[in-house]
């Protein structure tokens, strides 16, 4: 299992970096840059590609498109690299320190993804909430129609029927490029999609986010003296994301359009500053916020922040008596932007929804100050800790703008869990006023805040060192002394819950983890597709293939079997379209009396279904808030003596049945 999994990983961060390292390579970058933007690039290749070839109603497998892309990408590099009078800008020169410290971040986050969130959880668990359903089925869709292209996505791509009519599929743009990186891994190596799955996410918390974060502090703190060993540890210490977003299955497109979010500060922190900036740099800072727009949308919100107060502390160190006037009008012009596209048609579905205030501003305020956002995400004590010294080191510092983002973001929550109304909508509206997003928000935009603290206290330490063991901290110990510093952080922030006689048990955050974790593998979990399910289907997949249309009651999580095991399942998400066909209605209520009903017999001929699955028969319970068993009753009604059916296998309260022509 485990090679299964480190194979998937190396192809899917092989599927996410290849084509923008061809690229950016070919176009005069060091190897350095093109492991930073390459993610960005690729991707953004991956999704026009895929659009042009849609709309010219060419389908592709997964490696044509990929060796299309990477061609792509080669022929851009090509003209990039004759568009620039000097092929390595002052910007862009090897840096072997830097490159190391990018290899660093791979290989340190990647250790410590491992080893306490995917190791303990299992290479091929499935973690799924509502939206994965979708998320999953889609990534299936992809593979077999061979259409890509996020403007058209639809799950019955294909099919001769709907059961949820026109308004049943969206049919028009989704972010979906996770959905993509997931389909070509798929098809280059022969592993479970659940591993799969996996995998792409590994590779973007260790591969993309590690290496965008551990740049944009290093960028951002150059007057730290430990700012490189702080952007290596520090990435992945915040409970709030990755993890959080990780144990919530409908959440992984949402992971992987914030991990590239630091990615793309950081170009348009640097285009902003630099003199000598190329073409290619440009094509990548585009290249960034396109990305972000395919994985998920509202992370180029999260962009804008960053870029607000980025540029206002740039018009402020400015030289000249309109200094402050220029900053006004900037935040000024921000602002209505801002409210321009809160109000703009397009966004009402997002900005609208809402998630219920669950806290008082008293209780948020306290969850902010001690990173414990969530029921999920217990006290964070020593990152807390950290940016509560980061904020007092950057007061008095030119870099207190980088409070803004985080201050900002810590705002958005705070608004989110205990208020309601126009505010609310009006500042955290773009991310669903969801609280593990906007906690995801904050905690990406501490990390810069908490490397500054991270400097503070060292230096504090070194300093106590010194007084009291003179000559400790020269030569070769002063050079392991941060790297002391650095593992002692880590250890103590990782710390798992600690049992305490005469107290008892003192939870921490990666305790509370762990055993979120160990949940989900116990036998008191009751996951959507047990594994006597899993096995039934595998069954009813050698019967059935993959192409005869199998009715289905979505809701007990055979729905699923489309995207994990390729069956042509009818319901391939919820019930949850009020105006469904009246046909369809017809068969989930009367499927019993399809030999005696007329009516009923010619719905079912007009679907071109030859079997029904069944896999929660008895327990009649569904997974998620879309079941009303009462919408079921044809199917529940079904039995060995039903007329017009046989019934093929059972075992438990699994049933498959044959329709009779």
């Amino acid at each position: 299992m485990f090679l299964s999994f480190f194979g998937s990983f190396v192809v899917a961060s092989s599927v996410i970096f290849i084509p923008g390292l061809i690229g950016l390579a070919i176009a005069g970058q060091t190897f350095q840059f093109a492991l930073l933007a390459g993610p960005a690039a690729s991707i953004a290749v991956y999704e026009l590609i895929a659009i042009a070839f849609s709309l010219c109603g060419v389908g592709l497998n997964a490696f044509s498109l990929i060796i299309v892309s990477c061609v792509v990408a080669a022929i851009v590099g090509i003209l990039l690299r004759r568009c620039n009078k000097k092929h390595l800008s002052v910007w862009a020169k090897e840096r072997q320190v830097e490159l190391a410290l990018t290899v660093a971040a791979i290989v340190v986050s990647g250790l410590l993804a491992w080893l306490l969130f995917f190791r303990p959880l299992g290479y091929d668990t499935i973690i799924v909430g509502y939206d994965s359903v979708f998320h999953f089925n889609l990534i299936r869709s992809f593979l077999n129609t061979g259409d890509f292209s996020p403007l058209s996505v639809n799950l019955y791509k294909g099919c001769a029927v709907t059961p949820f009519g026109e308004d049943g599929v969206i049919g028009s743009f989704y972010p979906a490029a996770w959905h993509l990186l997931c389909a070509l891994t798929s098809s280059l190596i022969p592993a479970n999609l659940a591993i799969t799955v996996n995998a792409v996410n590994l590779a973007f918390c260790s591969c993309v986010y590690a290496v965008g974060q551990s740049t944009l502090v290093r960028t951002l703190l150059l007057e730290k003296t430990t700012r490189s060993h702080a952007s290596l540890v520090l990435p992945l210490l915040c409970c709030a994301f990755p993890w959080i977003l990780l144990l919530r299955g409908e959440q992984f497109p949402q992971l992987a359009a914030f991990s590239l979010l630091p990615t793309s500060c950081y170009l348009i922190h640097v285009a902003m500053r630099s003199r000598d900036f190329r073409t290619s740099n440009y094509i990548c800072v585009l290249a960034s916020v396109f990305s972000l727009v395919m994985l998920q949308s509202n992370a180029l919100f999260s962009l804008l922040i960053f870029f607000v107060f980025d540029y206002g502390q740039l018009r402020f160190s400015e030289k000249g008596s309109h200094q402050k006037n220029a900053v006004l009008k900037h935040f000024a012009i921000s602002a209505a932007i801002w409210v321009a596209l809160f109000v703009c048609p397009a966004f009402r579905g997002v900005v609208s929804y809402n998630w219920p205030a669950t806290v008082s501003w008293q209780q948020a305020i306290f969850n902010i100050l001690t990173m414990s956002f969530t029921s999920n995400n217990k006290i964070q004590a020593l990152f807390a800790i950290l940016i509560i010294c980061g904020l007092f080191s950057l007061l008095s510092s030119r870099d207190k703008w980088l409070a803004g983002p985080y201050l900002f973001s810590c705002f958005a929550y705070l608004v989110s869990v205990s208020s309601e109304g126009l505010v609310k909508h009006l500042i955290a509206g773009f991310w669903y006023t969801d609280p593990d997003r906007l906690a995801a928000q904050v905690a990406i935009f501490s990390i810069p805040v908490a490397a500054a603290g991270f400097d503070y206290l060292f230096v504090r330490f070194a300093e106590g060192i010194k007084q009291k063991a003179k000559g400790v901290c020269s030569g070769a110990n002063g050079k392991l002394l941060p790297v002391a510093f650095s593992i002692a952080v880590v250890c103590i922030v990782t710390t798992p819950n600690i049992w305490a006689n005469g107290y008892g048990q003192i939870s921490t955050a990666f305790g509370s983890l762990a055993d979120s974790i160990a949940y989900l593998r116990s036998d008191s979990f009751e996951p959507i597709l047990s594994n006597q399910e899993i096995s039934f289907a595998d069954r009813v997949k050698a019967i059935t293939g993959t192409d005869a249309l199998i009715l289905n009651i979505p809701d007990d999580g055979s729905s699923l079997l489309y995207g994990l095991d390729n069956l042509n399942v009818m319901y391939k998400r919820g019930l949850t379209i009020k105006d469904d066909s009246t046909s369809d209605r017809l068969i989930r209520n009367r499927l019993d009396k399809l030999a005696d009903d007329k009516s009923v017999s010619q719905a079912l001929q007009a679907t071109g279904a030859k079997y029904i699955l069944i896999l929660d028969k008895d327990t009649s319970s569904g997974f998620f808030h879309t079941f009303q068993k009462k919408e079921w009753k044809g199917f529940y009604r079904l039995d060995s003596e039903t007329k017009g059916v046989e019934l093929l296998l059972h075992e438990d309260d699994c049933y498959l049945y044959k329709i009779l022509n």
